[in-house]
């Protein structure tokens, strides 16, 4: 391995591939140069870089491809570009040749065969370019279509892009027309020339032939008509239709069409389809096959077939008819008419016509219209039936305006009828209940219709009510304060009553109020009604109507009415305030908290005119023997209670009523949040300055409705040690609802003694002179200096003996060369201490 020199790649190389679609090239064509490589590899990729195997070369056809060549000695390696190319021509075989075909192969044409061959009203849809769809049914234009069916090429690649075609028409008037279509293919010849080759296809839209029409037939099981395609057909021969329609061609498509399915071809323009202007035919055309000749093409998406009418002229045909009167029902039976319609078809190439008849009919097959209302009578006052006048018609008439005749048909019961339809019906002796009548109707075309009414006899006649004129009553007094004002009364039917009658059957009463006082059920029928405090209105008394209904029991109401005079009679009732239970801190002469009597009639509470000042007056302390109040607590009932005491807050207290009612009312009032004591703190021991200081009182947790004191005995000791002086604060703290002076020992005092030491924090005042001069002798000592000074002690605590000390020191060197104090001993060994 090893050696070998440089290699060169062409920059591009052009490979053509071959009739079986490979790749057939030389290796040594992709180099240049002289050098080739005994061992090679070569590499084969796209432009994102995808290797591609060699035998997948044509795969790329009309592609540029990479490919690099490596010598496997040396490793020396070049590169460049290979275009793929087809070259070979692509063949066309066309369907349905020009001038037509020989069936038999005698050598003759015998002319074009049916896949060759459409009908002359498909034409304008090719030559308009009506919708693409359409047109690719009747003759195919899909390009693709004609690649797979027509298009032959080694590797299969020829693509839309060099596919197109033409048409020439051809009018061969009476013979039909022709369309030739030419295809072309263009291929890629190499060297940078293109190619093509053609081929034609003919179509022969041939006219139609009357001689091949058929007629239109509704299938019975369907009832849909079935289309018939490529032929002439004839309109269905009987065509029914309602009375008064109108029988025109047009008129009977529009009869027999579907609404639902509209043609959206409304300017008839026929502009360029492509823009989308051109009709969109979804219209089915139901009724076509019912009023012309016609044939069947197919419409958008693509779908039908649909019938196309024939009203004049299409291809070589020409249509027109002829109608003929015939009776139609009974003379003077207006809007039915018989007609018998002959269609002539002209084939005015071949000269020749041929003849159809309709027979159409537009009759009344139905019966009129007869509408009759029920009947409600009632029975005569002393027979149980009636004589009953059946009504007229309310409706009586005909769809095709004709004559309409009715009677009396069935009667439930045989029952006897007697009159005309002139002069009205009578049905006679007619029971209590519901009698049903046959009304019969006849048209002049011999249609009947029936229909049933009910007649029915019923007691109708109401009641005779009699009632009382004046009623007295008085309101009854369960007033109370707890549900308020509750007075009231109630008046029965049967109160009111006063004898009311029914001629045939049993009766029920009852009454009502006609506005809505006390509730709003006194307005609606009931055996009583209610009067309450609102009626009366704090009048004394009132008038009040109320309304009286009699039913008897066919449910016939007859009313009248009474009047009512209503009062109240009653008497009051009196309702003490409650005997309460009050703690100390409530203040027992506030009446929102005590209440106060009150006094209740059958219409609500009375107003009572307490004087207050009186009442107060009439509150006071005082025992609560066992008897007295009443409070539902087994602490005070039964239980003698002490006259209220103010200081401590307990007792008992009365109250009397004497300026508004009878009423007593007892309080028992009770402490609230007794006194502790041992919440009691009294002050601390205590070291103060002497110019200002606090020693503090006692303190406790205050309670309401307890008389609490306090005092004080200070003892003052002048110059205690460690003191300036000493005060002893004796503290006595008391509960007066407690402590008793004549018996001390049940409690309710509390001491303590607080020591109070007084000191003097604040210096004395030293007055000195701040510099001195003596003289000094030739020793350099001096004997006269003499050194004063002067304090003084202020404050509250000051005092006059005053303590010194003097410190000398000679040379000012900051050693004290001698001290000198007034604590010093006055005398050393008997002799004055000179410091």
């Amino acid at each position: 391995v090893g050696g070998g020199g440089a290699i060169a790649c062409n920059n591009h190389v052009n490979v053509s591939l071959d009739n079986n679609c490979e790749a057939a090239f030389e290796w040594y064509t992709l180099l240049e140069g002289d050098y080739i490589p005994n061992v090679f590899e070569a590499e084969f990729t796209d432009d994102a870089g995808n290797i591609i195997q060699e035998e997948d070369i044509p795969l790329y056809v009309g592609t540029i491809i990479n490919y690099s060549i490596i010598d496997m000695c040396n490793g020396n390696s070049c590169w460049g570009t290979m275009s793929i190319e087809d070259k070979s021509v692509p063949e066309l075989d066309c369907d349905c040749p020009v001038g037509g075909e020989d069936f038999d192969n005698d050598g003759i044409v015998d002319g074009y065969s049916e896949e060759c061959t459409r009908s002359c009203y498909e034409l304008p849809l090719i030559k308009d370019k009506y919708w693409d769809r359409l047109r690719d049914e009747i003759i195919s234009e899909d390009l693709g279509d004609f690649i797979d069916d027509h298009v032959t090429s080694i590797c299969d690649d020829v693509t839309e892009d060099a596919i197109s075609f033409y048409d020439v028409f051809e009018d061969l008037e009476c013979g039909g027309s022709l369309l030739r279509r030419t295809w072309t293919v263009s291929y890629d010849k190499g060297n940078g020339h293109a190619g093509s080759v053609s081929c034609t296809e003919e179509y022969l839209f041939k006219s139609l032939d009357i001689n091949e029409a058929e007629l239109a037939i509704i299938d019975p099981s369907s009832g849909i008509i079935n289309p018939v395609e490529n032929r002439l057909v004839l309109p269905i021969d009987l065509v029914e239709m309602d009375c008064g329609s109108d029988i025109s061609p047009e008129s009977i498509a529009a009869f027999f069409d579907n609404p639902a399915t509209v043609d959206k071809d409304t300017d008839n323009d026929r502009i360029d389809p492509d823009e989308l202007d051109i009709d969109l035919v979804i219209e089915n055309n139901e009724g076509i096959p019912y009023a012309y000749p016609h044939y069947y093409i197919k419409g958008r998406n693509p779908s039908g077939p649909h019938p196309q009418a024939i009203d004049n002229e299409i291809c070589n045909i020409l249509v027109a008819y002829t109608d003929t009167q015939i009776e139609a029902c009974a003379p003077g039976c207006g809007g039915n008419q018989k007609v018998l319609r002959k269609w002539t078809i002209l084939d005015w190439c071949a000269g020749e016509f041929i003849s159809h008849e309709q027979i159409i009919k537009a009759v009344d097959k139905n019966g009129p219209t007869i509408g009759v209302s029920n009947v409600l009578v009632s029975v005569d006052p002393w027979r149980c039936s009636a004589d009953v006048e059946l009504p007229l018609p309310d409706h009586l008439y005909d769809d095709c305006l004709g004559e309409v005749n009715y009677w009396i048909g069935k009667v439930d019961g045989a029952l006897t009828v007697s009159g005309n339809a002139e002069e009205g019906f009578v049905m006679h002796d007619v029971p209590q209940g519901i009698t049903r009548v046959e009304y019969v109707a006849e048209d002049c075309c011999g249609n009947l219709t029936n229909t049933f009414i009910e007649v029915n006899v019923s007691d109708l006649t109401p009641p005779v009510p009699v009632t009382k004129e004046f009623i007295v009553v008085s309101l009854t007094n369960i007033g109370n304060p707890v549900d308020g004002p509750q007075g009231i009364a109630k008046v029965y039917a049967r109160d009111v009553d006063n004898g009311s009658y029914d001629g045939c059957t049993g009766i029920d009463v009852s009454v009502r109020k006609t506005q809505v006082v006390c509730s709003p059920e006194d307005t609606v029928w009931g055996e009583y009604v209610k009067f309450c405090c609102e009626d009366l209105d704090g009048l004394k008394f009132v008038e009040i109507d109320v309304e009286f209904r009699v039913t008897d029991e066919n449910g016939n109401n007859n009313y009248a009415w009474s009047t009512v005079r209503l009062e109240d009679k009653s008497s009051p009732t009196q309702e003490c305030p409650a005997d309460l239970i009050l703690t100390c801190d409530m203040d027992y002469n506030d009446f929102t908290i005590t209440g106060l009597p009150q006094s209740f009639g059958a219409c609500g509470e009375i107003l009572l005119e307490c004087d207050i000042n009186d009442l107060i007056e009439d509150t006071e302390p005082r025992r609560k023997g066992p008897n007295d109040g009443f409070f539902n607590d087994p602490r005070y009932d039964g239980v003698e209670v002490p006259a209220y005491d103010p200081s401590c807050g307990y007792g008992a207290v009365r109250r009397q009523f004497k300026s508004c009612s009878s009423c007593t009312q007892w309080f028992v009032i009770e402490p609230i949040d007794p006194f502790n004591p041992a919440t009691i703190q009294f002050p601390e021991d205590v070291v103060v300055d002497c110019d200002a200081f606090e020693t503090g009182e006692p303190t406790w947790e205050n309670s309401v409705c307890t008389l609490i004191g306090v005092s004080l005995e200070s003892d003052t000791f002048l110059f205690e040690d460690g003191a300036c002086f000493k005060i002893l604060n004796h503290w006595s703290v008391i509960n007066w609802c407690v402590y008793d002076p004549v018996n001390p020992s049940a409690g309710g005092k509390y001491e303590h003694t607080q020591v109070v030491k007084i000191i003097d924090t604040q210096d004395p005042v030293v007055t000195a002179a701040d510099s001195l001069y003596f003289d000094v002798d030739a020793d350099c000592v001096s004997s006269a200096g003499q050194l004063t000074a002067r304090a003084n002690d202020e404050g509250q605590c000051g005092s006059k003996w005053i303590k010194w000390e003097l410190t000398l020191d000679l040379n000012a060197d900051w050693t004290a060369d001698y001290l000198m104090s007034s604590a010093f001993p006055q005398l050393v060994n008997g002799d004055a201490n000179p410091y």
